[in-house]
């Protein structure tokens, strides 16, 4: 059996143990199912629901979704060269680039729409990098950007 295979067999000999269901959710995100990870996570015992492990794959999903629903990147890199203040562009593609584990550039993207286009999406810029904060645990190199976020809000 495969990896989901596996896990059921150990979810079985072991239900009681979060972690078991915690990669399975993860098996799932990694094979771009994100309603099947999302329904694991749901399933997980309220203490276990806001865990820096779950908090970090539900942000994953987040952007997983968006990214999963957008345009490819090559299709809105070109809507930016042509519109460099479409903020859907750049928000999508954002996502991609946090999908390909190119943190900074989607970083650096969400800053700009805040900076440039604060109501988008219901400051979904914001909301989106404090996802990606909370996705990242408390890496070292991204304290200066959160340091930028809070000097726009403030």
């Amino acid at each position: 059996p495969g990896a989901l295979g596996l896990l059921a067999d150990a979810a079985a000999a072991d239900p009681g143990n979060p972690r078991i269901f915690l990669r399975m959710a993860q098996v799932h995100a990694a094979a771009g199912d994100t309603t099947a990870a999302e329904q694991v996570l749901d399933s997980l015992p309220a203490a276990e629901q806001d865990t820096p492990e779950t908090r970090q794959l539900r942000s994953q999903l987040f952007f997983d979704r968006i990214a999963l629903d957008a345009e490819p990147p090559e299709v809105l890199s070109r809507r930016l060269d042509e519109s460099p203040n479409d903020s859907a562009a750049r928000y999508q593609l954002a996502a991609h680039k946090v999908m390909a584990n190119d943190i900074e550039p989607a970083l650096e993207d969400l800053l700009q729409i805040m900076q440039n286009d604060r109501k988008f999406g219901d400051d979904a810029a914001r909301n989106a990098l404090l996802r990606l904060f909370d996705m990242l645990g408390d890496d070292p190199a991204i304290r200066r950007y959160r340091a930028r976020m809070f000097t726009l809000l403030h």
